[in-house]
Formats: structure tokens, sequence, C-alpha cells
């Protein structure tokens, strides 16, 4: 992104030395005289080098564009892959919950009929206990 960046202040940069080139080369004929043939061709040349320069600076955004979307498209997949995985995960972290709650559950329920198991066994032994107490 710096590099665009770069670019596009260089492409300013040079549109206003040839802008400023061909404003001074106006200034520096006088009105009488027109333009004599050296001042077209220096400018020709300034602009053929300005040309030539932007040219080579489009080309080099148009690769680091291209670059940049590659990239982008990477990034995208990866994103698009990390996802899905995380999906998967998801689905496999909940399916492992849900088989623990119904552990969870049937184990308190044995947990409930073996305290009435020891209610009941208690509930049995008191009045053996009790006689034992009074005999």
């Amino acid at each position: 992104m710096q590099e665009i960046i770069d670019l596009e202040r260089r492409i300013t940069a040079a549109l206003e030395r040839l802008s400023k080139t061909i404003g001074r080369t106006d200034r520096a004929l006088p009105p009488a005289q027109g333009k004599s043939d050296a001042a077209p061709s220096d400018l020709q040349a300034a602009l053929d080098e300005e040309r030539m320069a932007n040219a080579q600076l489009q080309e080099r955004l148009r690769v680091l564009n291209e670059r940049d979307a590659v990239q982008s498209d990477k990034s995208i997949a990866e994103i698009s892959a990390l996802n899905a995985n995380q999906a998967a995960e998801m689905h496999a972290l909940e399916r492992q919950i849900e088989n623990l709650t119904r552990e969870l559950t049937a184990l308190q329920a044995e947990r409930r009929a073996e305290a009435e198991e020891i209610t009941d066994i208690v509930a049995a032994l008191n009045p053996l206990i009790e006689e034992a107490r009074h005999a």
C-alpha cells in the first residue's frame, strides 16, 4: 500500500514539474517572437520523458494491484478455511457437551436411585437398631 502511495506522489510531482516547465517556457518567450523551434523540442522531450516515467509507474502500479489482488484472494481462502475448521470444531464440541450432559443426567439418576435404596435400607434397619438398644 505504501508503494502505491509513493507511486501516486511521484506521478503528481512529475505532472507538477511538467506544468512548471510549460509555464516557464511560455513566460520566457517574448510575446512578439512567438515560440522558437528549440522550445517545443525541449518541451516535447520533457513530455516524452514524463510520459515514459508515467508509463513505467502505471505498469508498476498495475503489477502491485495484481499482487495485492492475489494476496487478498489467498487471505480470503485462508479465512474461509479457518472458519470451516472452527465450525467443525464447534459442532464437535457441541456433540461432546450433549454426550456429557446425557452422561451426567444418567449418573444423577443413578445417585438418586442409590440414595432411595439407602433410605429404604436405613428405614428397614432402624427398627432393628431400636430393638437392639432396648434389649
